[in-house]
């Protein structure tokens, strides 16, 4: 029994290890159908244009009342710290900064500007801010273009402007992470250096913050899970070990498959069976591991039941624990493992998906449910609950002789439910 478990935990230590590398992604590459028209025009906008461009950062810039984006003094402060950013951040140039006062490395004049929005010449000169809203343009194409930019750039009130940022990079893919680490400490950098108040938007800002969130939510959803398999499974069976077992083997599975998806989607293990459905993608879609970790706990879960209920029932009928475990898994083993089984079947219909983020998810549950079948459910539990014995009812004390065992043909009775077994001190064994 001891070596058998040194063995399972010695096998899946690899991949548990590995499981702490989890790499990540919301590339929107892994939701696209693989083959369709979507996924074309998305690589060929991709190489045209570069990712940025879907998904364009906004910095949204709000000077003090001294400095009004139509001004001299804003023009010049901005265009020395827009290449002051971008030459702090990885992944983007000045040519791809959009905004009124630069745009595609080229920077825009004030004293141009100020006179397309009837600015007196004088006010230009002194760099004085435009004190006329909304002005008509002179209808001159060049004024007419940059009176759309100052209605498209500059906010009604004029108080505030943004730029767009459009790196080439993916925004919300791998390297969309560091780059947002280094703009926004660019950014506050310089809005400390001028007193400005400034914020980055865009879809990648939001899409990276929440998955930030969901993963710092991660070990206290996992601590939540804990404690209710703990609560639950301990007053279920009336014993402070049955609940830790349950929840060392299922986080073992979990480990396992963890690690197994990173190998496989990361590190590209099954590469040599060119199969759609385990090719390699350089990361895992966000959500899989986040919506695998309850529900694979719960399939996990529920096969441990099966098998525990089954011999502690046995236990009470009067088995010694030893010959409960080798009964209950008889017992319960072709139903456990025949679930097991058509489960794997039906989850593996997600790894024929077109959509890399369906083929993870089926991964995780495919994998998660074979690994806990066939090497936890029938080779780790037996064994840890035969080496425990009777510590395995803690702090409870069941008398080896409560009643009469079962029949070793296993024709006597159905397994009993929690209830059924629990039913009272003077009556182990019976069914109602």
């Amino acid at each position: 029994g001891v070596l058998l478990v040194a063995l399972v935990i010695a096998a899946a230590t690899p991949f548990a290890l590995k499981a702490t590398q989890t790499v990540t992604s919301d590339s929107f590459a892994l939701d696209l159908p693989r083959g369709s028209p979507i996924e074309a025009a998305y690589q060929a906008f991709a190489t045209a244009f570069g990712l940025g461009a879907l998904y364009p950062y906004r910095l949204l810039v709000v000077p003090p009342p001294s400095s009004p984006p139509l001004s001299a003094t804003f023009f010049d402060d901005s265009q020395v710290m827009m290449q002051r950013i971008v030459s702090r951040v990885g992944g983007i140039t000045i040519d791809e900064v959009q905004g009124l006062t630069t745009a595609y490395g080229l920077n825009s004049s004030w004293p141009l500007v100020a006179s397309c929005l009837h600015v007196e010449p004088a006010a230009a000169l002194r760099g004085g801010a435009v004190g006329a809203v909304g002005a008509e343009p002179t209808g001159e194409p060049l004024c007419a273009l940059l009176n759309a930019s100052v209605a498209e750039f500059v906010s009604a009130d004029r108080t505030a402007t943004y730029f767009y940022l459009l790196p080439r990079l993916d925004p919300v893919g791998l390297p969309g992470v560091p780059f947002l680490r280094e703009l926004r400490a660019a950014v506050d950098a310089e809005a400390k250096r001028l007193g400005y108040t400034m914020h980055i938007q865009g879809i990648a800002a939001v899409s990276l913050d929440a998955i930030v969130g969901v993963y710092d939510a991660f070990p206290q959803m996992s601590l939540t899970v804990v404690g209710i398999v703990v609560v639950f499974v301990g007053v279920a069976f009336r014993s402070a070990i049955v609940p830790i077992r349950c929840v060392a083997s299922i986080a073992l599975s979990l480990c396992f498959v963890y690690g197994l998806a990173q190998l496989v989607y990361v590190d590209g293990w099954m590469e040599w069976t060119h199969a759609a459905g385990f090719a390699r993608s350089g990361a895992l879609m966000w959500i899989a591991p986040a919506m695998s970790l309850v529900i694979c706990a719960g399939i996990c879960l529920d096969y441990d039941i099966m098998i525990g209920l089954r011999v502690l029932e046995l236990r009470r009928a009067g088995m010694s624990t030893h010959d409960a475990v080798l009964r209950g898994l008889c017992d319960t083993g072709r139903v456990v493992t025949a679930a097991g089984i058509v489960m794997a079947i039906s989850f593996s219909g997600l790894l024929a998906s077109n959509m890399t983020v369906v083929n993870q998810l089926g991964f995780y549950l495919v994998v998660a449910v074979l690994f806990d079948t066939f090497v936890v459910r029938s080779l780790l539990v037996p064994a840890l609950m035969g080496r425990l014995g009777e510590a395995n009812w803690w702090p409870l004390s069941l008398s080896s002789s409560s009643s009469k065992a079962p029949d070793a043909s296993g024709s006597d009775d159905e397994p009993a439910t929690v209830g059924e077994v629990w039913q009272g001190e003077g009556n182990e064994g019976s069914r109602t």
